[in-house]
């Protein structure tokens, strides 16, 4: 969704998800923590262990675990040696089972010696950071644990049908059982969940407790129009008309999202930001084009003044469509996904509003205009309207609005000399105060931002962060397409692993990595017949020919082929669990793709500047391995992948993407306003002050605490569109205005189109007002970015452009 398109990421993802490369399809972790708030979860072992087997029972014993871990890929065998999912726990020191570990209790064991051990039963090394948290040991030789902050557990699930509705029940029981933890008097533990779907779960969950703002709007939108419409008199108030004027929004975003849903384009969280946009900017024509026709002499017919309207406005709406739609037609250009597919949306929607504006809405006001002429009531068009004392003021000419008397003083006030060297000033000082605060901007960006603020999966992750002192970041390391039997292939590979762990994100070598076990064990100065001795039966008795052999298995391996030596390192137990998915091998046991896991556990996933150089730095050691000259990226044989380099790829392209799209959009609402302002003066108004807007906008958003992000970088791709409508309206009226001198052009301008922006601005504000009372900080984000929008839009709209233009505005009348 976030990752540009097309990129070396999508390329290296694709091939791991790809099943024909030969990898088993990679797991979906189902993870389980328990800790005490910070403090040391092994003070009791005992008690400490009964709560992981409580929360691990309940885990497999719900209703699809058997029958889900009967298609593991990473797979272990249970106590009754059956095949079941891989659990990587402390409870390996019981062999998973319940009853194993109330029999050592039961015998008096010492659970901490028999958990401190450096082997599980199995053979299997004990990692400390796979299983805990902040482990300590003490300095014996024994070395016995003594505390931990966290205790992990970590069940493997395949991809296998069924799997996401185990995952579902398991959620399910698991969260009661937290808040029941949370509930118990006197106890200290907590419990942590998270799988694979959880993340999904809960943002589907904060859409979900946000659907409701959408009719929030719709009756917010309607209210304000319809006061804005509502007059005392029962005729001559137009309540209704304003109510379709919110309904030709609804009707033009629902063809819109129709026309899409046809064609096909994916519907997305951030797509469903463009109700909130059309309500807020779609409602901005018709409060032009009433304001027109209000201005209109009423002895003249209907259909004469409508036609009189659209010619004074028509152009100018027209305009301001046109840039909102470029603008966003530009941004479908965007390599984002997530940022094209919005546009998508939003560009022909916004198009299908000027359509209805300008058709359905207009033939509204014809009918209501209708209805006053046959004296029928506003609302109750059945019922004849009562004689008012003031009809016969309204039947005279034009009606002013609260907001055209407003305008009339508010244009004389500011046209004085000493408000407008004021004006000029402040608006200096706030240009260069929120362009210093922009040039503090940072990127920033937490995924649990787009969760809801009681979310688990943020608490979870928090825990974990804090109680293990680490990240999750494992990124595979992928070896394919070269010939790893080669001595000087695989020594290309340790270097590679080498030159990653050298990185200054990767602190220490990954814990398994075949290659190196395998040298060790190709090296080793055991007997062959000890170590055949020492295999189960089954396995042994595949060799019988070493049974009796005196030669070491160094010796040994030189009389094998590669293939049958890796066929020798596979039959350990140990390593056959290890390694059995991350070693592919065609039908005659040549390799063809292998991979290790390396952890990233110093960097900050606070912090976009470590995710962005840990991707760099990568890239670089991988680009450096002579393996990989003169391949193509998306073709490396060696390379490192994790699902978080999508978005960290977002983090790398978002500030040239974001600086691309400013260009593009500056420059086409600068090349329309040039075209359809016939006077060159236009574009040197358009291009500084859209400018001056965009950059006071990112002052704006770090002042309310917002960095550059997913959400806001799609605002910021908006604003451009939506911000030039304030200035075009302003400049369109004034060419066209007939008084002959600068200041009268601007009194004019404003007290004629300047209610209708001041009324189109509000209805922006409260259009994505509802946002304010969502959960998420997706919405938060947004909500700020449209506050600055109407905030500044209008200011520089109504305040600094029409003092600009009285001072050097072109004296001229043009026809448009």
């Amino acid at each position: 969704l976030w990752t540009p398109t097309p990129s070396t990421v999508l390329s290296h993802g694709s091939y791991l998800k790809d099943e024909s490369n030969g990898f088993s399809a990679q797991p979906r972790w189902a993870r389980m923590t328990v800790h005490v708030d910070g403090g040391n979860v092994l003070d009791n072992p005992q008690a400490s262990l009964q709560r992981v087997f409580q929360a691990l029972d309940l885990m497999v014993t719900t209703e699809g675990y058997e029958e889900v871990c009967a298609e593991a890929t990473e797979w272990m065998l249970n106590e009754n040696g059956t095949k079941t999912c891989r659990i990587d726990s402390m409870v390996n020191f019981f062999n998973y089972s319940t009853s194993i570990y109330q029999d050592h209790v039961q015998a008096g064991a010492d659970l901490r010696q028999l958990i401190s051990n450096r082997f599980f039963p199995d053979g299997t090394p004990v990692i400390d950071k796979l299983i805990m948290g902040k482990a300590q040991r003490s300095n014996g030789a024994d070395q016995l644990l003594e505390s931990a902050q966290i205790l992990i557990t970590l069940i493997s699930l395949p991809e296998a049908d069924g799997v996401k509705d185990y995952e579902e029940k398991m959620l399910e029981r698991l969260l009661d059982l937290r808040e029941e933890w949370e509930n118990e008097p006197g106890n200290s533990y907590r419990l942590g969940v998270f799988t694979e779907r959880s993340f999904d779960d809960e943002l589907m969950r904060a859409i979900v407790r946000d659907i409701p703002l959408v009719p929030m709007i719709f009756v917010v939108m309607s209210m304000f129009t319809g006061l804005v419409f509502f007059r005392k008199n029962w005729l001559h108030s137009h309540f209704l008309l304003g109510c379709g004027a919110v309904c030709s929004v609804f009707l033009s975003i629902m063809v819109g999202y129709g026309m899409m849903f046809i064609i096909g384009v994916p519907f997305t969280s951030m797509t469903q930001i463009v109700p909130f946009v059309m309500f807020g900017i779609g409602l901005d024509d018709a409060f032009i084009i009433w304001g027109a026709f209000q201005r209109k002499d009423r002895s003249i017919p209907i259909l004469d003044r409508v036609h009189d309207t659209m010619e004074e406005v028509g152009v100018s709406i027209f305009v301001t469509t046109l840039t909102s739609v470029v603008a966003f037609a530009l941004g479908s250009m965007s390599a984002l996904p997530v940022v094209y597919w919005l546009c998508y949306y939003a560009a022909p929607t916004i198009a299908i509003d000027f359509l209805y504006q300008t058709t359905f809405f207009v033939a509204l006001i014809v009918l209501d205009e209708q209805r006053v002429e046959a004296k029928k009531r506003d609302c109750f068009t059945c019922l004849t309207a009562p004689p008012c004392d003031d009809d016969e003021e309204e039947e005279k000419g034009p009606h002013k609005s609260y907001a055209d008397r407003f305008m009339v003083w508010y244009s004389d006030f500011l046209l004085k000399p000493v408000v407008k060297v004021m004006v000029l000033a402040v608006f200096f000082c706030m240009f260069a105060g929120l362009g210093y605060s922009a040039s503090l901007l940072k990127q920033k960006f937490s995924y649990t931002d787009v969760l809801p603020t009681d979310s688990y999966v943020a608490d979870f992750w928090g825990k974990f962060e804090d109680y293990t002192g680490e990240t999750a970041i494992s990124p595979f390391v992928v070896f394919r397409d070269v010939d790893q039997s080669d001595p000087l292939v695989r020594d290309q590979m340790m270097e590679y692993v080498n030159g990653l762990v050298a990185m200054e994100e990767i602190s220490l070598p990954p814990e398994f990595f075949w290659v190196r076990d395998f040298e060790r064990f190709s090296s080793s100065n055991q007997s062959v017949a000890a170590l055949f001795a020492s295999l189960p039966e089954a396995v042994s008795s595949n060799y019988t020919a070493f049974a009796t052999s005196t030669t070491t298995i160094a010796q040994a391996m030189t009389q094998i082929t590669f293939e049958q030596q890796l066929d020798l390192f596979m039959a350990i137990p140990v390593y056959q669990r290890l390694y059995h998915t991350s070693i592919v091998r065609d039908d005659s046991g040549k390799i063809l793709a292998s991979r290790t896991r390396v952890r990233m556990t110093e960097v900050n996933t606070h912090s976009v500047t470590d995710q962005v150089d840990a991707l760099e730095h990568q890239r670089l050691v991988t680009e450096a391995q002579a393996i990989n000259a003169n391949v193509e990226p998306s073709d490396w044989r060696f390379f490192t992948f994790i699902k978080l380099y999508y978005i960290w790829q977002f983090y790398t392209e978002a500030p040239y993407e974001l600086v691309l799209t400013t260009i593009l959009g500056v420059g086409a609402v600068s090349f329309i306003s040039l075209l359809f302002i016939p006077h060159w003066s236009s574009i040197f108004f358009v291009a500084p002050i859209i400018s001056i807007l965009y950059v006071d906008l990112l002052g704006f958003l770090q002042l309310c605490g917002v960095s550059v992000n997913a959400v806001s970088y799609l605002s910021l791709v908006m604003a451009i569109g939506l911000l030039v409508d304030f200035l075009l309206h302003i400049l369109l009226r004034f060419f066209e205005s007939k008084e002959t001198t600068r200041d009268a052009k601007v009194k004019d301008v404003l007290q004629t189109m300047g209610a209708s922006i001041l009324l189109g601005g509000l209805s922006t504000f409260l259009g994505v007002l509802p946002l304010m009372f969502s959960k998420s900080d997706i919405f938060a984000t947004i909500f700020y970015a449209f506050l600055g929008l109407v905030i500044l839009g209008m200011s520089h709209g109504l305040v600094f452009l029409p003092v600009v233009l009285s001072l050097f505005g072109p004296n001229v009348v043009l026809e448009l």
